[in-house]
């Protein structure tokens, strides 16, 4: 295995955190590759010099993956780890790593019931002790055990989600709240698999009360453009912008998406229609609009750039967004309620 780095996925959906880790990689770090997969755990092959900004990077963007680190061993099961623990003292020497470490264990999604976590943890403790490193409970350096599917994964913790800054911009924290948006760590994970670039030019045509456009900021837009149809949404989200951005200064504009008043140059959108319950179409059905706003989008989008939209499953929007030229990428399914699933498209433009 050539990977250097590992990450810990949110297991809330089954398909989007490790897409939103590509997406992110692809983003910031284009030479580094996804090499393995065991749930929840991504292993990752980056340059070995740039493991540590990668990591950083990643964790700084991320809104579905709880945490990465530096990859030290990958066992089959317990026996194995114990047999083979000082390639573990091995591995902290060549990256320069100096105690004391806190060592943790954790049994993820609910895997290997039957494992002796406090035994492994007590035994990498004091090979620690006995290696010069050290092992204490109150350092903040945490040697990790991470029991995944089909492996156990021994590594070094770098950075984890600031879950903090996401619960201070919960819909109902903001200065305008409206009932019914997007999860603010779901909206981070859509403007991350659009590929957003710091510096770059991203659209929002149904901003609502600008969750997803607030995330485009925050992750480094050079410029964030939205828009509402509706008057009291596009001021309402404006304010929200200007509360929490530190940013380049955001646009949000009054405006139909299917005539947005925005010219070429866009980077990246994602953006999640109305579905007709709450909100207004606009007097159109659902399969005009989102045909509409995606006709509208392709002659705004770079070539090559990426769009993410969540529509009803039952519209088929990726079969919309292809038949318009878009090359769908990948889609994801949410059950929302019993009447509506709903499908995220990733597509890019030609």
């Amino acid at each position: 295995m050539d990977a250097q780095c590992y990450f810990r996925l949110s297991g809330e959906h089954p398909t989007l955190p490790l897409s939103e880790l590509k997406a992110i990689l692809e983003s910031i770090a284009p030479d580094s590759t996804v090499k393995a997969y065991y749930r929840p755990l991504a292993l990752v092959e980056c340059r070995p010099c740039r493991a540590r900004v990668v990591v950083d990077g990643v964790l700084r963007r991320a809104g579905l993956i709880k945490s990465g680190g530096l990859l030290l061993g990958i066992f089959s099961d317990e026996e194995h780890l114990e047999r083979e623990a000082k390639r573990i003292l091995d591995a902290l020497a060549g990256h320069g790593v100096r105690g004391p470490l806190r060592v943790e264990a954790h049994r993820l999604l609910g895997l290997w019931r039957g494992a002796s976590t406090a035994r492994v943890t007590r035994l990498l403790a004091s090979l620690l002790g006995e290696g010069g490193v050290g092992a204490t409970p109150r350092s903040r350096t945490v040697l990790e055990v991470l029991y995944a599917e089909g492996v156990i994964v021994v590594g070094l913790r770098l950075a984890v989600l600031d879950t903090r800054g996401f619960a201070e911009r919960s819909p109902a924290r903001r200065p305008f709240f409206k009932p019914g948006p997007l999860d603010q760590r779901l909206s981070r994970a859509l403007v991350n698999l659009a590929r957003l670039r710091p510096g770059g030019v991203f659209w929002d045509p149904f901003c609502g009360t600008g969750g997803i456009a607030l995330e485009a900021c925050l992750v480094g837009a050079g410029r964030c453009l939205c828009g509402d149809i509706n008057l009291e949404m596009a001021y309402g989200s404006q304010r929200n912008l200007e509360h929490y951005s530190q940013g380049p200064p955001s646009l949000s504009y009054i405006g139909d998406a299917l005539h947005p008043p925005v010219r070429g140059g866009i980077d990246a959108v994602a953006t999640d229609p109305p579905y007709g319950r709450s909100t207004s179409l606009g007097g159109r059905t659902r399969r005009i609009l989102y045909r509409g706003f995606l006709e509208a989008a392709l002659s705004l989008l770079r070539k090559g750039s990426y769009l993410v939209f969540a529509a009803p499953e039952a519209e088929r929007p990726h079969e919309i967004a292809s038949s318009l030229g878009y090359e769908v990428i990948e889609s994801h399914y949410m059950y929302v309620h019993g009447s509506l699933v709903r499908e995220i498209v990733v597509a890019r433009a030609p």
